[in-house]
């Protein structure tokens, strides 16, 4: 296709999505051998102590660079000068990213919300949006594999697959609440000992 035009705009814009697949291509390999890993248990999980609150301010600001979207506003909610866990932080890291990529890709206009409780068994984390929400009919398949909520939508179908496989293998649980038109919560909740400040 390249070699066939010799529009510059037009071989620019080739470019472009072949660099798209390709790069699509590389993600969909590495999150099938990512998950494959976990669910075969041969992934060792990096358990160490760390404050959770510092460290969810610093994903916050990472967060806060992927939305580009001007109608799209992010509410972080961290409401503990400290809160010392032990946990997996990259693991922690991949599920919210993996929770944020989904209400940035269906939030069109309004809120998303990001946070965290420490609760009595250990921490819950949530990522709240008011985007277009989830058919009842698909509701059953959301963790499945290559499973996407739009078909037109970009990305390898593994993403939430990947944050049920990461919760259960530290021994947690994700789940979720959608109503259509309205927006959705994804949620996850993993065991370990915390010790929380509230300012």
């Amino acid at each position: 296709m390249l070699v066939e035009t010799n529009d510059p705009d037009e071989k620019e814009e080739y470019t472009r999505i072949i660099n798209n697949n390709n790069e699509l291509l590389l993600k969909l390999i590495s999150d099938i051998l990512d998950l494959s890993k976990i669910e075969s248990g041969s992934v060792k999980l990096k358990y160490e102590d760390f404050d959770l609150s510092g460290y969810f301010d610093e994903l916050a600001v990472s967060m806060k660079q992927r939305i580009t979207n001007p109608d799209v506003n992010l509410v972080i909610v961290n409401r503990y000068d400290k809160c010392l866990v032990c946990l997996d932080k990259n693991r922690v890291a991949q599920i919210l990213t993996n929770y944020m990529i989904n209400a940035i890709k269906y939030t069109v206009k309004g809120t998303i919300e990001m946070g965290y409780d420490a609760t009595k068994s250990g921490i819950y984390f949530y990522v709240k949006d008011s985007g277009i929400g989830i058919l009842d009919e698909k509701k059953n398949r959301v963790f499945h594999r290559f499973e996407k909520l739009d078909e037109f939508a970009q990305g390898t179908g593994l993403g939430l697959s990947i944050c049920k496989a990461i919760a259960e293998a530290m021994g947690g649980k994700v789940g979720f609440e959608s109503t259509y038109g309205k927006g959705s919560l994804f949620w996850a909740s993993l065991p370990c000992e915390t010790k929380s400040e509230v300012s």
